[in-house]
Order: structure tokens, then C-alpha cells, then sequence
């Protein structure tokens, strides 16, 4: 990610109390019992809301253009597994594709951009149109499956998201579950001659 021009972020596993509602389903978030403060009540259910908040605060110092990932785990609440627990990769841009420079002309990032990044790291990617994901516009999101396996999904932010977090700018997310996800084989590389190639040229006269 870091190639593709991403910035690495850290954040906690802990989040304020009813945070979590537009991202999941109240029934599947974990709640601390005793928490040590109102701002560390839940267990974080998707990386995408720290990924937003950090967003918002570098987007209010003037960096418009962004683009950010982070890996760890999250947990939710399960009939059959009380405490689910994923090791997750999740990444957000936004703003223009390029600096400002006299080459190359700018433009807005898109779904493309998006998709264009998580193909050139991951090999064997299918996307698949979708409407299921509740954080996501219907009109723009995706499942994303690997050799036939669903690995993740990634798409715009939704309508109520943007207006909860009064985002302007286009927002587009991807969240990928880390386990799942299946890396080609290290690459081998061979010893290269430190001389150049010799040609001999062979003329014969008849």
C-alpha cells in the first residue's frame, strides 16, 4: 500500500457508546461492561470508522487529498461465537489523484482508483455490483471475492454516513478480511551475469 502512495494509520480498539449504529447492527456490537471511560464503551466492528475520523482531521488542516490504510482486528457478537474476531486490512481516498504540477492534468479519485490499487496488490480479484454492505451507496459498492471466495468489499460511503460525519468530498472505502486472502508465492529471482552477451556472427563464401 505504502508503493501505492497509502499512509499507514493506528488507532484503538475502543469506541464511544452508540459510535458504531450506522456501521452495524446494535445486536452485534460488543459492549464493555465496565468501561474505563464513555469513549472506550464498544469493540470496534469495522476499521472504516477510525479510518473516517481520521479523515476529518487532517481534511480540517487543509490535506485534501488522502489516502490512508490500516490493519487490525475487529469484533462483533455472533449467535454460535460471542466474540468474533478477524484480523482485517482496511483503506480509504479520497481528493485528487495526482499533486498539483504542470505534466499531468488532475482529477477527482473514483470507484476506479479504488479498484485499480486493490488489483495491483492482490492477485486474482472479482468484483461484484452489490447493495448489501449498510456503510455504502447503493449505486457504488462492491463484494470482492478471491478464487470464488468473498474476501471483503469496498465501495462510496453512504448518503447518511457523509451527512452524519459532514463529509463533502467523495469518500470510497475498502475493508478486506486478512485471513482469507491468498498471496502468490514469494518471487524467485535469478543471478544476472555481470558481462553483456557475446554475438559471434558466421559468414560463409560458396
Amino acid at each position: 500500500f505504502v508503493v501505492r502512495g497509502y499512509h499507514e494509520t493506528v488507532s484503538f480498539s475502543f469506541l464511544p457508546k452508540n459510535s458504531q449504529n450506522s456501521f452495524m447492527q446494535s445486536s452485534n456490537i460488543i459492549t464493555i461492561k465496565n468501561p474505563i471511560s464513555e469513549d472506550k464503551s464498544e469493540l470496534r466492528t469495522s476499521l472504516i470508522h477510525s479510518l473516517i475520523k481520521t479523515y476529518k482531521y487532517n481534511f480540517s488542516r487543509q490535506i485534501h487529498d488522502i489516502k490512508i490504510f490500516e490493519t487490525g482486528k475487529i469484533y462483533t457478537n455472533h449467535k454460535s461465537n460471542p466474540m468474533n474476531e478477524v484480523n482485517t486490512i482496511s483503506g480509504l481516498i479520497s481528493g485528487k489523484n495526482y499533486d498539483s504540477n504542470l505534466k499531468v492534468d488532475t482529477k477527482n479519485i473514483s470507484f476506479f482508483d479504488l479498484k485499480g490499487d486493490l488489483s495491483s496488490i492482490f492477485p486474482d480479484l472479482k468484483f461484484v455490483p452489490s447493495s448489501k454492505i449498510k456503510t455504502l451507496n447503493n449505486s457504488c459498492q462492491a463484494l470482492i471475492f478471491q478464487n470464488k471466495k468473498y474476501i471483503g468489499y469496498c465501495g462510496e460511503i453512504s448518503n447518511e454516513v457523509y451527512r452524519e460525519n459532514s463529509i463533502k468530498n467523495n469518500v470510497y472505502i475498502f475493508e478486506l478480511f486478512a485471513d482469507d486472502i491468498v498471496m502468490k508465492s514469494s518471487i524467485i529471482y535469478k543471478k544476472i551475469s555481470l558481462f553483456p552477451k557475446a554475438f559471434s556472427a558466421k559468414f560463409f563464401v560458396f
